[in-house]
């Protein structure tokens, strides 16, 4: 049979393989007329397989898929032994810039550290000794609440992965998130005093929340806000990279183990500076922006769990 002018020799209806959504395209047209029946199909399947989505959440996904793309797997899904040291590099790097923005910029409003426990005890005793017991009850009041949130992370993780819901770490994350916005209104609309302890309280409950939740997840290896142990580690690693401690294996370990505690003390340390600076410059809604980076962080894992991506 002759071809008509201008129709491929090889190539079926619409120019690929024929195909279920190509049916249109099966009769024999000429090249230009099957390459435009091509698009018009191509455009009804994209138009039935579009789903609604808010316009935040689509930016959250975009910027927080460009966020995670250097650990190539899910960060805040896979927990324990199925991470490797890229994946808890990123959690540390991001959580970490968080948790020191958070903590300074909490010092700069109020006067007090969030997630330093260490020094809030210190401090509480130090003031007990004095006599002052109203102000040293606050201090002990910051570090009950950060082992509240740390106990409310835990809860919600095994009720969580008892009922095997595998983003229930991003959910974990993303509850901190809307937590720090609520602070953040309260703080805006309420009188100074009143939102004064109340931002207290609540930003010493999200530390602990978010440094068990990172705790739990890397199996210990990733905690954002306990700089004390981190430089103890690093200080421990160090050591056991002296010439002639350890065997090439362990010593390749060991440093990675030493990237990832660089790495969180430097981004801790970031976030510190940025934190001040940026309270100096917009306020309490500091505390908003940190909301959005973790909202940025949540927001495509739980995407990749609930659209089969995990």
């Amino acid at each position: 049979m002759r071809r008509a002018r201008g129709e491929r020799r090889d190539a079926p209806a619409c120019g690929f393989a024929i195909s279920r959504a190509c049916r249109p395209c099966r009769s024999r047209h000429r090249f230009r007329a099957m390459s435009r029946c091509r698009r018009a199909d191509k455009r009804r399947v994209q138009r039935g397989r579009a789903r609604p989505r808010l316009a935040f959440a689509r930016v959250a996904s975009i910027v927080g898929a460009r966020v995670q793309k250097r650990g190539g797997q899910a960060v805040l899904i896979h927990a324990g032994d199925d991470r490797s040291v890229s994946i808890d590099l990123a959690l540390a790097v991001w959580l970490s810039l968080v948790a020191g923005a958070v903590n300074a910029a909490g010092f700069r409003a109020l006067g007090y550290f969030s997630a330093n426990m260490t020094g809030n005890v210190s401090t509480a005793t130090d003031l007990l000794a004095l006599g002052r017991f109203g102000t040293a009850i606050w201090f002990l009041l910051l570090l009950l609440a950060f082992v509240f949130g740390a106990f409310a992370s835990g809860v919600l993780i095994d009720v969580g992965q008892r009922r095997r819901l595998h983003g229930i770490y991003a959910l974990s994350i993303l509850l901190e998130a809307g937590l720090l916005i609520v602070l953040t209104i309260l703080d805006m609309v309420w009188a100074a005093a009143m939102s004064e302890h109340l931002m207290m309280i609540g930003l010493s409950f999200l530390m602990g929340l978010q440094n068990a939740a990172s705790t739990k997840i890397s199996d210990g290896r990733v905690r954002t806000s306990h700089v004390s142990g981190i430089a103890t580690d690093l200080g421990l690693e160090l050591a056991a990279l002296l010439p002639g401690a350890r065997d090439a294996e362990t010593r390749q370990v060991l440093r990675s183990r030493l990237l990832l505690h660089v790495a969180t003390l430097c981004s801790f340390f970031a976030g510190g500076i940025a934190g001040v600076l940026g309270y100096e410059r917009i306020g309490p809604m500091v505390f908003a922006l940190a909301a959005a980076l973790l909202i940025v962080i949540a927001v495509p894992e739980l995407r990749k769990v609930y659209r089969g991506g995990r």
